[in-house]
């Protein structure tokens, strides 16, 4: 299940249960990505003021947490390159995204 909470009150260690997205629609990050100190941060800069968290609850079940989507890690690993370019950034891009869905499977 997931609920709605203030971003004062998300904490790192806590996962999205959906996407956030700017003001223009932009994902900003995926569902499944468990937040840290450095994007909670970045969301407050960005003026992001609720986000939605997984509690990992099904009912009254507790449930494993699911593995990111190849398209969620994908689009993490392009977030993070976002402003690179060159050759060295590519090969470095394509291998972190290898290992990254290899370790999603």
């Amino acid at each position: 299940m997931t609920s709605r909470i203030a971003l004062e009150a998300a904490h790192a260690g806590m996962m999205l249960g959906a996407a956030v997205e700017d003001t223009d629609g932009n994902m900003l990050l995926p569902q499944g990505i468990v937040l840290t100190d450095a994007l909670l941060a970045s969301m407050h800069r960005r003026g992001i003021r609720q986000v939605q968290i997984d509690d990992g609850l099904a009912g009254e079940d507790i449930a494993r947490p699911e593995m990111p989507t190849q398209q969620a890690v994908t689009a993490r690993i392009d977030f993070i390159f976002r402003h690179t370019s060159g050759k060295a950034s590519a090969a470095l891009r394509a291998v972190i995204l290898a290992q990254a869905l290899r370790e999603s499977r």
